[in-house]
């Protein structure tokens, strides 16, 4: 294939991608990633303290993932520690 096979080619990948009639290739669905929640997220959601959360990040009570400086908790696991963790009435 000579390069302008190949420049005509991928112009017009791009600008089916850009119009939105070509669907971009993802190795991972956007259905397949976890729901990430902050630690402030999961304090208000919890009615714990953000320190608290911290805390038991630090512990390991509560896995999470971080990019960069940010901690963030998945919502799974956030649900699993707190199957857990239920007590029954007696």
């Amino acid at each position: 294939m000579s390069r302008p096979e190949i420049d005509a080619r991928n112009s017009k990948r791009i600008s089916e991608l850009a119009a939105g009639t070509r669907p971009v290739n993802r190795s991972t669905p956007a259905s397949r990633v976890p729901r990430l929640l902050s630690v402030k997220a999961v304090a208000e959601a919890t009615t714990v303290p953000a320190t608290t959360i911290y805390t038991m990040i630090a512990r390991g009570d509560i896995e999470c993932v971080r990019i960069g400086r940010a901690v963030r908790i998945r919502e799974d696991d956030l649900v699993r520690w707190i199957e857990t963790h239920r007590e029954r009435a007696s």
